[in-house]
């Protein structure tokens, strides 16, 4: 079982993971305005890299946000015509449940803790969600906005667990889809 993963809600990245959780390719730009130049050379790029043929792939997973409107579309008009195209179902998810899935992994002093992750909305706004690490299991969206200076309750948050992400990891998106199935 091996997932096409693509996230377009910050900069552009695609990733082919198998399901015992191996990333068999990925490619990345942090450009945030050459998502249609990039996205299909980045699934072409990561397929031949892995050396998977297109039939091996069982499902397409795609990154919804939150993010930019004109890179969401490209990414999930990308993922959908992939999709159709080999015939295989498309998955959906949160961009910022696979960062907060990413950081929990990698930061142990969340084991039992609340964080908030913080993405820029552009003209000075920030996407943001916040989520609980419970027993090592991380759980999302407690609250989430659109701009963080409306919301007091985030000054419960200690400044060491605030994170601004400048990218969204795709393999952690399919990881999260493995997990969701």
């Amino acid at each position: 079982t091996v997932f096409l993963a693509i996230d377009t809600s910050i900069g552009t990245e695609v990733a082919l993971v198998s399901d015992t959780y191996q990333l068999l390719a990925s490619a990345q730009s942090e450009d945030k305005f050459l998502h249609t130049e990039l996205i299909a050379e980045f699934i072409l790029q990561v397929i031949k890299q892995a050396k998977v043929d297109i039939q091996e792939i069982t499902a397409v997973v795609v990154g919804v946000g939150p993010g930019a409107y004109t890179g969401l579309r490209v990414g999930i008009a990308a993922a959908t015509a992939f999709a159709f195209g080999i015939q295989r179902p498309i998955l959906s998810l949160s961009s910022h449940d696979a960062a907060a899935m990413q950081i929990a992994h990698t930061n142990p002093q969340l084991r039992s803790n609340t964080f908030m992750i913080a993405t820029d909305a552009k003209r000075k706004q920030k996407f943001f969600s916040i989520y609980l690490v419970k027993k090592g299991t991380v759980i999302p969206n407690l609250i989430s906005g659109h701009r963080l200076s409306d919301y007091s309750f985030t000054t419960n948050i200690p400044k060491q667990n605030t994170f601004f992400v400048s990218k969204i990891p795709a393999y952690f998106l399919a990881k999260l889809a493995f997990l969701t199935l």
